[in-house]
């Protein structure tokens, strides 16, 4: 079976504060016995310099020496390697700045270890709601991975940030397999994953790492509200 790992990452130019919340993760990775990785960094700089494997969940300092926390937030909103940041400060007035597309949280210096054991039981819920998909040449690909989905007459492309996929089958198929995911249909050729929104404009969607605008069909003018919807059912199951 292909599972995930859960990846956390803790950026603070403080070594006291890496420290402390790595023991937290330690402790609560362990006491409910999931598979996990820890990685160290000092400053803003290291995140916007990384290309190792998926991060799941960054605490992320947002006063550092050089570029900080907010700063690199804008920089990596529309990465995909980094899935949610948990903002940490020791001054309350920055959550107002911390807002993003990827923003989990906002917790106060020395952050409480019952908060850590959250936003860990947040990712691991939303890494095993995740679904795979198997496609004839026994090749695997996450739906949290896929940015959206095209129709090219009796086939489809399947576009994530790192390939595409040419599959066999129409995309009415396709929008049937995918049923129940964060895959919705948005027009008569193209499926895009709601999770890799960036924001919408007057008659496209901009997904987060795509190289193109996808179209609204006229038929799909809901999608709007539908999207709305599902970002607040997810809100509402995260916390």
């Amino acid at each position: 079976m292909i599972e995930k790992k859960l990846v956390i990452a803790i950026c603070d130019d403080e070594p006291i504060f890496v420290e402390q919340i790595k023991r937290q993760c330690e402790i609560y990775c362990e006491e409910k016995s999931i598979e996990y990785k820890i990685i160290e960094m000092h400053s803003g700089e290291e995140i916007l310099n990384y290309s190792g494997e998926c991060i799941s969940l960054l605490f992320l300092d947002i006063e550092m020496g050089g570029i900080d926390g907010i700063s690199v937030l804008k920089h990596i909103e529309k990465d995909n390697l980094i899935w949610k940041v948990i903002f940490v400060s020791s001054h309350e007035e920055c959550v107002w700045n911390s807002f993003g597309i990827k923003t989990l949280g906002f917790e106060r210096k020395p952050i409480d270890a019952d908060r850590v054991g959250k936003y860990i039981d947040i990712a691991i819920n939303e890494i095993q709601a995740d679904r795979i998909i198997r496609f004839e040449c026994n090749k695997y690909v996450w739906v949290s991975q896929i940015l959206y989905i095209q129709a090219q007459r009796s086939y489809v492309q399947i576009v994530t940030s790192e390939e595409t996929i040419v599959a066999d089958g129409n995309i009415g198929k396709w929008e049937e397999k995918i049923k129940g995911t964060s895959l919705i249909r948005v027009h008569k050729s193209f499926i895009i994953n709601m999770d890799h929104v960036f924001r919408f404009n007057k008659d496209c969607v901009v997904l987060v790492n795509s190289k193109q605008d996808i179209p609204i069909g006229r038929k799909y003018s809901g999608i709007r509200d539908i999207y709305s919807n599902y970002i607040i059912k997810k809100m509402t199951n995260r916390f």
